[in-house]
């Protein structure tokens, strides 16, 4: 499954009515990635004529976005390696050890 994406999301800090902190913004990117959220759309509030749009704040935070992201999930992905090399042996053990035991019962039953 590719997960859902939001199409409209206030995630970027210290831009709008969303996330105020950064701390705030990456309990929102958790929330949503355990959601199943896989894609976001940064869609900040911005009301021509009404308020100032803190573009460079915006770019700013975005920018660390794109920085910090695609390298924690590297991260996330080399540590997650050995556990799932350690759970893929002890299935094959335990697939092994099931067919060795059905063989057995089959030869029995003849």
């Amino acid at each position: 499954m590719s997960g859902f994406t939001d199409y409209h999301a206030h995630f970027v800090y210290g831009v709008d009515d969303g996330a105020q902190t950064r701390e705030e913004m990456y309990a929102m990117l958790d929330a949503a990635a355990a959601d199943g959220v896989r894609h976001l759309f940064a869609t900040s509030h911005s009301t021509p004529g009404m308020e100032r749009f803190p573009q460079e704040i915006y770019d700013r935070h975005l920018a660390l976005l794109c920085m910090i992201f695609p390298p924690i999930s590297y991260i996330c992905a080399e540590k997650m390696k050995k556990p799932v090399q350690r759970a893929g042996t002890a299935y094959k053990k335990a697939a092994a050890a099931l067919s060795a035991a059905t063989l057995d019962r089959a030869k029995n039953a003849v």
